[in-house]
Formats: C-alpha cells, structure tokens, sequence
C-alpha cells in the first residue's frame, strides 16, 4: 500500500519543487472545472426556457381552484449552496489528479518503449 502511495505522489508531483506547481494547477482547474459546471447549468435552463410551449387549452380544461403565489426555482439553505461549491472544487482537484497521473504514465510507458 505505501508504495502504491509513493507511486501516484511522484506521478502527480515529480519532486520536492514542483508540488507547489500542480496544487496551484489543481486549483485553478477545479475552478474551471466549476464554472464550466454552472455555465452549463444556466446554458440548458436558457435552453429549456426558450423552447417551452406552455399547453392552454389543456391548462383550462380543468376547473381547479389555482394557487395564489407562485414559487420560482428551490429555496435552500446557504450549507446546501456551501456545500454544492465545495464538493465541485473537490472533484474538479481529484480530476485534475487523475488525468495528471494518467498522462504521466503515458508519457512514462512512451518513452520506456520508443513511442512507436
């Protein structure tokens, strides 16, 4: 187990100085990573807002008494939102850690067998 922990610490870091480089790359990754989330969220609620038809005549085919208020979106707390970011920022360090340690195996088996 120690040397499988040894393995992927040289595989993410290299050596002693180039730690510091790659936590700074991880974290601005996994900010990317996370506003590249929400873009994608607010892109396909525009979407699905545009492309919404609303059904008239089926809406009033009905003689329901209709609410008085109306509710937009979720109300939640702030720990949930905290928590959301959070854990967005996490995986997008733990991603980064992977296709760094992916690529650098690569980039090892490459060159231990000639790249052809």
């Amino acid at each position: 187990m120690e040397n499988i922990t040894i393995t992927i610490y040289h595989a993410l870091y290299g050596g002693e100085g180039e730690m510091k480089g790659s936590l700074i790359q991880a974290a601005l990754f996994s900010v990317l990573f996370t506003v590249a989330y929400y873009a994608v969220q607010m892109g396909i609620g525009m979407y699905q807002t545009m492309m919404y038809v609303p059904a008239i005549v089926e809406s009033y085919s009905s003689s329901t008494v209709l609410q008085s208020s109306i509710s937009f979106g979720a109300a939640s707390s702030s720990w949930s939102g905290t928590a959301e970011v959070g854990m967005l920022l996490l995986s997008g360090m733990v991603l980064f850690a992977l296709f760094k340690l992916i690529f650098n195996r690569i980039r090892q088996s490459l060159k231990k067998g000639g790249g052809s």
